[in-house]
Parts: structure tokens; C-alpha cells; sequence
């Protein structure tokens, strides 16, 4: 049994018991869980989580003189002129996310390769990336709307050694039946992998309820 104190609506504390618990929680808030352990969890705190603002602009179409006509775009490493790690062309994806009239591209800047650009204020995050897509894109005015969601601790890195860090939590899980982990630190970063993760933790979870090989829905 797992007994565990939440705050549902923002009102006060409630203590409930569960008979198992699936944690999203991020790796490095792993070694936070209150759970009697002889592993040392202090390990995963030092994994690499660089940040990445995500900021998403609109435009009009007739102004972005380039097709759009695919996912997007990453720019590699060795392209060090620019300083943007890529551009998901969104409204090309999903049309509806902008008006007919116009053109919704989501970019992404920080990560490992410049962790002071994610933490730049926005004016300047924002002239960096229409710099960027000025060159990339041939966007030739500024955007309609602009909104920043910023992400200080976004993504773990799968460094050299990291497979002592997955063996780590995989001892954790372990340690406690009971307790089922999920994350993009467990199958892989995308958010597929991320997604499978869920997906497993929830599979192992209705086997550990039922005794028996259950399909999650």
C-alpha cells in the first residue's frame, strides 16, 4: 500500500492510500521520493537537463516567402551560424492551429548546444530566432502573436554512463513493487518514446493489480 498526500483544486492537504502509484515525475525530482532505499539517488540529480524555450509565432502568410511544406526543420550542429535548434512548422501540421491568412511556426532555442539562449530574456530570444528564420525561411516581417513557454530543466541527456543511471531507477522500481516509473529519461527523449514509457508503466501496473498480462486501453 502507498500512502500519498495530495492537493486536489489547490485546496488542503488530503492523504489517501493506493495499491500502486505510476510517477511521471522528472529524474531529477526522483531522489526526492520519501521511500526507504539503500541506493544512492543523489546520481540522478546530476544528469544533464539543459534548458529550452519553446516559442511559437505567427505570421502572415504572405510574408514567409517559403512553402512550409513538411514537419519542420532542425539545424545541425555544424551549421553554427545559426543559433536556433529548430523550427516545427505547426499550422502545416495541424491547420487549424492559425487562420487561413496565416502561418503558426514553433522554435525551439538553448539545449546543450546554447543553454544562455534558453535562459535569454524574451526580446532577445526573439530577435535571435527572427534573425534565423529570416535566413532559413525568408520570413521577411515580425509576428502577428508570440508566446514563450519555457522549460528550465527540459530535457535529460543520454551522456556516456547513462546506462548506470537507467539501471538506477530501474533498481528503484524494483526495490518497491508497487511503484511503476515513466518519463522520457527511461526509452528515449521524443515524445513517442516518452509516450511508450506511459504505456508500459501502465501495462506493469494492471499486471501487478490483476496477476494477469492485462492490455492497458
Amino acid at each position: 500500500t502507498w500512502t500519498l498526500t495530495v492537493m486536489p483544486g489547490g485546496t488542503e492537504p488530503e492523504t489517501h492510500a493506493f495499491d500502486a502509484v505510476i510517477s511521471t515525475m522528472p529524474l531529477h525530482r526522483l531522489a526526492s521520493l520519501d521511500v526507504e532505499t539503500g541506493l544512492d539517488l543523489s546520481r540522478l540529480t546530476r544528469v544533464a537537463y539543459p534548458p529550452v524555450s519553446v516559442v511559437a509565432m505567427g505570421f502572415r502568410r504572405d510574408e514567409v516567402h517559403h512553402p512550409l511544406d513538411g514537419f519542420g526543420m532542425l539545424v545541425p550542429e555544424a551549421e553554427d551560424a545559426f543559433h536556433i535548434l529548430g523550427t516545427i512548422f505547426t499550422s502545416t501540421i495541424f491547420p487549424d492551429r492559425s487562420p487561413d491568412d496565416h502561418v503558426l511556426l514553433t522554435t525551439f532555442v538553448g539545449g546543450m548546444r546554447h543553454p544562455e539562449l534558453g535562459r535569454a530574456p524574451d526580446d532577445q530570444q526573439r530577435r535571435i530566432i527572427l534573425a534565423d528564420l529570416a535566413d532559413l525561411l525568408n520570413v521577411r516581417t515580425s509576428p502577428s502573436f508570440v508566446r514563450h513557454v519555457r522549460w528550465p530543466r527540459a530535457i535529460p541527456q543520454y551522456t556516456t554512463g547513462y546506462d548506470a543511471v537507467k539501471d538506477l531507477v530501474d533498481r528503484l522500481e524494483a526495490q518497491h513493487p508497487g511503484l511503476f516509473l515513466a518519463g522520457n529519461y527511461r526509452q528515449g527523449i521524443a515524445v513517442g518514446d516518452a509516450m511508450d514509457s506511459g504505456h508500459s508503466a501502465a501495462e506493469q501496473c494492471l499486471r501487478h493489480l490483476t496477476s494477469e498480462p492485462v492490455a492497458a486501453e
